[in-house]
């Protein structure tokens, strides 16, 4: 988990895009775009029943993305 220094609690991650995060002394990500989610979210997992409202509040929420892709 990300705690951002500011205490915002939005799609903080929305800003790396294009920007390198640091992990300890020697890891490094480039985050390279959002992560657009599809309709494999709303599919049933193990005991959790098929939900159509995960996409929808990612559409209404944030353009339909849910994280980053990153290169290590």
């Amino acid at each position: 988990m990300v705690s951002p220094a500011s205490g915002k609690k939005d799609f903080i991650e929305n800003a790396w895009v294009g920007h390198t995060l640091a992990i300890g002394e020697s890891v490094r990500l480039q985050v390279t775009g959002p992560c657009v989610r599809r309709v494999m979210t709303t599919l049933a997992q193990g005991d959790l029943p098929r939900d159509p409202g995960i996409l929808r509040a990612a559409a209404q929420h944030n353009k339909v993305s849910v994280g980053v892709y990153a290169a290590v």
